[in-house]
């Protein structure tokens, strides 16, 4: 082939070549492109990883510490009022991809649902713990005031030491309980009695000087 039929060809590869070259660089690009990507891809997920590991060691902290806080606050008022060695335990389960909490109630070797103690006392007890505890761990804390309805009203024998152990978590936790109730052994114990009536549409609220136990009437001031 002589030299000017050869130079059509060589155009056509030398064209070809460019092309090849400038579609090269566009795939280096786009790889590097792709690389990076991949590396922000990598990273995120390695730190949602070591996130994941964090919160859960978090959870299992939160959840200790909730745990004890709860048993032993719990516990305390329990043996308090019935000055036996109750020990009150929560249980966490996961069910269902969902924490699962149960309350138990351990008198020495023995370990029940605390739903199937018996004696309305008891769940009287823990029942106003726990509302305790629910009041001392939110957050922001309500005002420093716990009104009970009734509270107590199966605990029989003991009322002399739940009142107590109501005055120390008092001040202890520096709560202020406002209780609604007919039993003479609360009245005893407050600080301040005020007696409520009905009368027509309207309640009269009067302050009262406490519980004579002897004529078994309350004395108004």
């Amino acid at each position: 082939m002589k030299d000017g039929e050869m130079m059509p060809e060589i155009e056509k590869l030398k064209s070809k070549f460019i092309s090849f070259r400038t579609e090269c660089s566009l795939i280096l690009k786009d790889l590097d492109i792709k690389e990076k990507e991949y590396n922000s891809l990598k990273t995120y997920v390695e730190s949602l990883l070591k996130a994941r590991v964090i919160v859960a060691e978090a959870g299992k902290y939160t959840q200790t510490y909730l745990k004890d806080y709860i048993e032993g606050l719990v516990s305390q008022a329990l043996q308090a009022v019935f000055e036996d060695d109750y020990q009150f335990i929560v249980d966490f389960d996961i069910k269902r991809n969902q924490v699962e909490t149960k309350f138990h109630l351990q008198v020495k070797d023995q370990k029940m649902e605390l739903k199937d103690t018996c004696g309305g006392g008891i769940l009287d007890v823990a029942s106003f713990a726990l509302r305790v505890v629910l009041w001392s761990i939110q957050n922001p804390k309500s005002d420093n005031v716990i009104i009970l309805d009734e509270p107590l009203k199966f605990l029989h024998g003991k009322m002399e030491n739940a009142m107590k152990m109501l005055k120390d978590l008092s001040k202890k936790l520096e709560i202020q309980f406002i209780i609604v109730s007919q039993i003479p052994e609360i009245a005893e114990q407050a600080d301040k009695l005020f007696e409520v009536t009905l009368n027509d549409e309207y309640s009269i609220v009067k302050e009262i000087n406490g519980y004579n136990n002897k004529l078994g009437v309350y004395e108004k001031t």
